[in-house]
């Protein structure tokens, strides 16, 4: 049973995230669609938070929970198995039998929620591997131990869009380049191409990451929002490794400005 704290945050979520229940279940790690879709529903009504719910006499006996769990850990630990074969109960309330009873055994196809959550450097590095293609989508998370939505939901964290139009949802920028040509000078061009855009990628990401760093913003902050002296911080940081004209055309800010701040 999740407490009132957890049913709040996960409503949260499920707002910031555009009511997106994927999204929110690979950010947090639970609940089910269906059980947060009656979240938010309750959330709805009430509008003023969750009390904490009164104790019940328990369904089920130690036994049926144990006698659950070891079929669970004795039978390729799948969670649908056992609730077929066992009759009882539903797959979330298994799930947390075998979290009290056999910590760590749970196999986990999504984010462990008991890792917390991830910092923002780390995400950003997902996203920026997921748009350069540095693998499949599911490999990217693989190596982050998260769910293959996950680095997608991370993007419109940071980056506020899904990288094209609504029908490319979920679709790395660079998909197109998938089914290459047989010619030479038309692969040469695409390679230039796709280097311009990871390249504009990074550069975005940079500016988002040091937007958070520099001056404490919210992840999703769009850069181009900021004050002139906000935007003159954030170029300044990033002189180093961009050129000037780039760092001004993302952040939309007149050399004047900038050179005034």
């Amino acid at each position: 049973m999740y407490s009132a704290e957890q049913r709040m945050k996960a409503v949260e979520t499920f707002a910031r995230f555009g009511r997106s229940a994927a999204d929110t279940i690979a950010e947090l790690g639970y609940p089910t669609r269906h059980t947060l879709r009656n979240w938010w529903r309750e959330y709805q009504v009430s509008g003023d938070g969750f009390p904490e719910r009164k104790r019940r006499e328990p369904k089920y006996s130690d036994e049926e929970k144990r006698g659950a769990v070891d079929h669970y850990l004795e039978h390729g630990r799948s969670l649908a198995r056992t609730t077929r074969a066992m009759g009882y109960p539903g797959r979330e309330t298994l799930g947390g039998w075998i979290d009290e009873l056999a910590p760590g055994q749970r196999r986990r196809r999504g984010p462990n929620p008991e890792k917390g959550v991830l910092p923002i450097e780390t995400k950003v590095q997902a996203v920026a591997e997921l748009e350069a293609r540095g693998g499949s989508a599911a490999e990217v998370a693989g190596r982050y131990g998260v769910s293959r939505t996950a680095p997608y939901a991370w993007r419109r964290e940071i980056l506020g869009h899904n990288g094209g139009a609504p029908e490319e949802k979920g679709a790395p920028v660079s998909r197109r380049y998938d089914e290459l040509p047989n010619g030479v000078e038309e692969l040469k061009k695409m390679q230039s191409d796709l280097k311009a855009q990871v390249r504009k990628l990074q550069l975005e990401i940079d500016v988002r990451q040091a937007t958070l760093e520099i001056l404490k913003k919210d992840p999703g902050t769009d850069p181009k929002r900021l004050t002139n002296a906000e935007k003159a911080a954030v170029i300044s940081s990033l002189r180093p490794k961009w050129k000037l004209k780039d760092l001004l055309a993302l952040t939309r800010m007149a050399k004047s400005s900038y050179e005034y701040a």
